[in-house]
């Protein structure tokens, strides 16, 4: 892939060194649309999970190895697209590989289940990010090894995305040996050192049971009500937004590299999850440990997990060879966390600093190749043959 990626590289200076004009940035970032303005060939693939879950999952086919690039928290997989040509997916799949872009159970892609509605059946969205590591990842794995054949597979996630690795080592770690190289950007483990903002609502978040937001009819976040989305109705009030965006980067951090302006950005975010991902996180932060989430009823924990117990997550047992970019400048996946993290990890065989905040990792613009580049590397090194 040396040659390819060099001829970008040099491809990428020289837009870098003009006016760019990112105009071909189509608005409506619909996966579809993303690749279609990009020019790029798109596959669609579905995959059912052992709870029955249905994914559509995407591929932009490569003749090499397989990458499999799982984003994070409340994105899908158009956010590696989102930044035009100097997106990861696009850079990875123009350098040859063969680009997998997963989605998780209750995003846009994730709203379908062979008996579940996510419009009737609160049944459906009682799920975390253990669910997401404990079955999604399996099941999109699974695809990709059979739809490629077995071909070797490189695993790339993304805050929530390595977070849900983290689960899978622990939860399913038969499917670890699959992933020749795992590559973590912004590592999210417990999140109990993080700067942000969003760390002081934890305390209160996390102490308060399931059973009030189902009541309320909270169980979707963002949070709907009969004919009203929270977030729709704030684009659709123009004088709310600033206000909006602004207590939004504040909490996840500027992009400092943005190509894409703050409302471009919030046009694409956020897709929808469970509020009980977001409680699990609350509670992970508040008690400072990386564990599945507390049901607070031992039915439901049983139900869950099988015991009363709630599960503490092994990180010892992400085995494959993985490597970490992670930036002193990111309010949410903090350097101590990362350190912390390194301390765990049996196989880590590089990391990175970098000067990147959270969100930059998607949406940055030209400064983000020199990571893009040390990726396909890295890749390059461990492919066998």
């Amino acid at each position: 892939m040396q040659s390819s990626f060099r001829e970008l590289f040099n491809w990428f200076n020289l837009q870098t060194e003009s006016d760019q004009d990112y105009s071909e940035i189509n608005q409506d970032f619909s996966i579809e649309s993303l690749t279609s303005s990009l020019r790029l060939v798109l596959e669609k693939h579905h995959v059912i999970t052992s709870d029955g879950y249905i994914l559509e999952i995407h591929r932009l086919p490569g003749h090499g190895p397989a990458v499999f690039l799982q984003h994070g928290l409340l994105c899908t997989s158009s956010s590696w697209l989102i930044s035009g040509r100097f997106s990861l997916a696009y850079i990875l799949h123009r350098a040859g590989y063969d680009v997998w872009l997963g989605n998780l159970r209750g995003n846009q892609y994730g709203l379908k289940h062979v008996t579940l509605d996510p419009e009737r059946d609160l049944e459906f969205w009682e799920f975390t990010f253990h669910h997401h590591g404990t079955y999604d990842l399996p099941a999109i794995i699974s695809k990709i090894k059979d739809v490629t054949c077995n071909r070797e597979l490189f695993y790339i996630g993304h805050s929530m995305g390595s977070t849900s690795l983290l689960v899978m080592a622990s939860q399913r770690n038969t499917f670890i040996e699959d992933i020749s190289l795992a590559i973590m950007l912004a590592p999210v483990l417990s999140g109990s050192n993080m700067t942000s903002s969003l760390k002081l609502l934890a305390p209160m978040v996390s102490q308060l049971s399931p059973k009030v937001f189902s009541y309320l009819g909270m169980y979707v976040f963002p949070f709907r009500f009969p004919g009203l989305s929270i977030i729709e109705f704030i684009r659709d009030n123009h004088p709310l937004m600033p206000t909006f965006v602004q207590w939004i980067f504040s909490a996840l951090g500027e992009c400092k590299t943005g190509m894409l302006g703050r409302e471009e950005i919030l046009r694409h975010l956020p897709s929808t999850t469970s509020t009980y991902v977001l409680l699990h996180f609350s509670q992970n932060i508040t008690d400072n440990k990386f564990s599945a989430y507390d049901w607070k009823n031992r039915e439901k924990n049983i139900e869950m997990y099988s015991k009363p117990g709630v599960p503490e997550y092994s990180v010892s047992k992400l085995t494959c060879p993985t490597a970490i970019f992670y930036s002193e400048e990111d309010k949410l996946s903090s350097s101590s966390d990362v350190l912390y993290l390194e301390s765990l990890l049996p196989n880590l065989v590089f990391k990175r600093k970098v000067c990147l905040s959270h969100l930059d990792y998607i949406f940055s613009g030209p400064s983000k190749f020199l990571v893009s580049s040390k990726i396909d590397k890295l890749i390059q090194q461990y492919t066998s043959s």
